[in-house]
């Protein structure tokens, strides 16, 4: 299943950077040297700051948080501009919802893979790398389903979707809940 996202035509036209981060930690993580672990966490790590970048480009929304270091914050700005939408109803606000915590624990992740487990004392495995990049392919790949359906929501005879969704982001979105 990872080989048909990381083959993912439309994901690579439209997150060129992501995917490319995403292609380097593929390719670390099925190279036969250990010390290439905690690169994986790396290039996720990397993979998730372009991605929150390429997002709020594709919403047509100027970062709030400047730093793409700060993926949780920026995120929050995605999954916040998508909830403004008209399309998104409660279900899917929910969903958006789990997306945001989840992103927070995958970065958890991806931080552990990237520093090779230190803080907890415990070394990183294959199997760690694996689900490190098997999660990051996760995130990225359902955030931006939400928002292609975001854009794509929008009628032909209405304003631009990015242009509306732009002015939206001025509005300061609420955080979605994280408890």
């Amino acid at each position: 299943m990872n080989r048909r996202y990381l083959d993912d035509d439309s994901f690579r036209r439209d997150y060129p950077r992501t995917a490319a981060k995403i292609q380097a930690a593929d390719a670390a993580l099925w190279s036969a040297d250990e010390s290439q672990l905690t690169v994986v966490g790396h290039a996720c790590r990397e993979a998730k700051q372009m991605f929150a970048s390429e997002a709020l480009d594709r919403l047509g929304v100027a970062p709030e948080q400047p730093d793409v270091q700060h993926t949780v914050a920026r995120a929050r700005q995605v999954m916040a501009t998508i909830r403004m939408t008209p399309s998104v109803g409660t279900a899917e606000g929910k969903v958006l919802d789990a997306l945001a915590r989840y992103w927070i624990e995958v970065v958890n992740l991806v931080q552990r893979q990237e520093h090779g487990g230190q803080r907890e004392a415990e070394p990183v495995t294959h199997e760690d790398a694996r689900g490190v990049l098997f999660q990051t392919i996760n995130a990225t790949h359902e955030i931006a389903r939400s928002v292609e359906r975001a854009l794509s929501s929008w009628r032909p005879e209405r304003t631009d979707p990015r242009t509306f969704l732009a002015a939206a982001g001025t509005r300061r979105p609420t955080r979605p809940p994280l408890d």
